[in-house]
């Protein structure tokens, strides 16, 4: 029987386990949980740029659903909530314990906005401009709503009238 190699020490920050799958062929703990880690810290990225989106076109949404309008106006209170009151997001706190779990860099103190937008998608001296922007986006969709159930409202015939020749 051919005796057993050792293996290399682990060098420090790598998560691989040498020998990889065992005899089960199952990947070992050590190598799956950060590929977990990091799943959960690429889907809380997306799902905030998803409220991101949702915040700023989601009271279009309600010009086809009017219903639709209640969800946004509770989003919306509470993104309102997150920029000036000063409140954590809990998906910046998802995503950041992820990708350190995963052995990858946190996201900064400043959070996802300033991390993948600020200086990234827009200059940072236009931070309050952009928020504007934003602002002025829900504003005219409910605007737009209001406009539409009254012109709806406007067209629906009263029974009582409906009835009687003109």
């Amino acid at each position: 029987m051919p005796a057993r190699r050792r293996a290399a020490p682990a060098r420090p920050g790598n998560t691989y386990i040498p020998g990889g799958a065992g005899r089960s062929g199952r990947a070992r703990r050590g190598y799956l949980l950060p590929m977990v880690y990091r799943f959960i810290g690429e889907a809380a990225m997306l799902v905030h740029f998803g409220f991101l989106a949702y915040v700023a076109l989601g009271g279009f949404l309600a010009w086809r659903w009017p219903h639709a309008f209640w969800p946004h106006l509770v989003v919306g209170a509470y993104a309102v909530g997150l920029l000036e009151v000063g409140w954590t997001c809990p998906l910046t706190v998802v995503e950041d314990w992820a990708r350190r779990r995963a052995g990858q860099e946190g996201l900064p103190p400043e959070g996802f906005i300033d991390h993948y937008l600020t200086g990234v998608v827009y200059p940072e001296e236009h931070l309050a401009l952009v928020q504007f922007g934003m602002g002025v986006c829900v504003a005219v969709s409910w605007i737009g709503l209001l406009v539409l159930l009254r012109r709806r409202g406007a067209r629906r015939v009263p029974e009582d009238d409906a009835e009687q020749p003109r």
